[in-house]
């Protein structure tokens, strides 16, 4: 199973490529969720 860090690391790559945001994600779930609109949630 892929670590956080490697869905991070991923999540990070998509976001760039379809031009969402990184909004929130659950570390312990590992789970990131992007968003088509930016939000104030938004993350590095």
């Amino acid at each position: 199973m892929p670590s956080h860090e490697d869905i991070r690391r991923f999540t990070q790559q998509l976001a760039k490529e379809t031009n969402y945001s990184i909004v929130d994600e659950a570390i312990e779930s590992r789970v990131v969720l992007l968003s088509k609109h930016r939000s104030q949630k938004e993350r590095p």
